[in-house]
């Protein structure tokens, strides 16, 4: 009888733990020196956009959560090298804040959202911004968190459906970036066209 009982809450237990929700994974990124963690192994996605004169290599990490059962729609990082001498975290705070909420403001008008709230959320010694954002009116939300670090900027977004609003899935994303090094960029020269 005993061994029977034994038996069965052994069985109990490797039951549930096959429900439980799987450890998030590592996200190492030697190039943009920087670790993370996501629910599910993010897809690696390069895009060239070109800003009035300015030509930018965006590096994504997207993890599309939508057909799986999750929190969220979607995860991403990303980060972009600027030229160090038209944008950096040493310059003066009016306009570092003015670049920063330039980022969140295109990063909303690309999902035809709105910014709700916007508040200074700094990354140890570096400016940031933290951003909710009302997504294709009232479809859902998108949280961002941007810091500067020198001239590279780093853009974290999680998007979510109206019902799942405030999870803690969201947080758990944004705590885990850490930052390897915080030296500058290698200067690079404007490319212009």
């Amino acid at each position: 009888m005993k061994n029977t009982r034994l038996i069965l809450a052994v069985c109990i237990v490797i039951v549930l733990c096959s429900f439980a929700a799987p450890d998030w994974v590592d996200l190492k990124s030697a190039a943009g020196r920087f670790s993370m963690k996501f629910p599910r192994q993010p897809t690696p996605q390069t895009q060239d956009v070109n800003t009035g004169n300015l030509h930018l290599k965006l590096h994504m990490h997207v993890y599309d959560a939508s057909k799986y059962k999750d929190d969220n729609l979607a995860y991403v990082v990303m980060y972009c090298d600027y030229p160090s001498d038209m944008v950096n975290s040493d310059f003066r705070d009016e306009i570092v804040d003015t670049i920063i909420y330039g980022g969140i403001n295109s990063m909303a008008e690309s999902m035809e959202g709105k910014i709700i709230s916007i508040e200074k959320s700094n990354y140890k010694d570096f400016p940031g911004k933290r951003a909710r954002v009302d997504v294709k009116k009232g479809e859902g939300y998108a949280y961002v968190k941007i810091y500067l670090v020198h001239s590279r900027m780093y853009l974290m977004e999680v998007v979510c459906d109206t019902k799942n609003d405030h999870n803690a899935s969201i947080e758990k994303f944004f705590d885990s970036f850490v930052l390897q090094e915080s030296k500058p960029a290698e200067k690079k020269p404007a490319t212009k066209h």
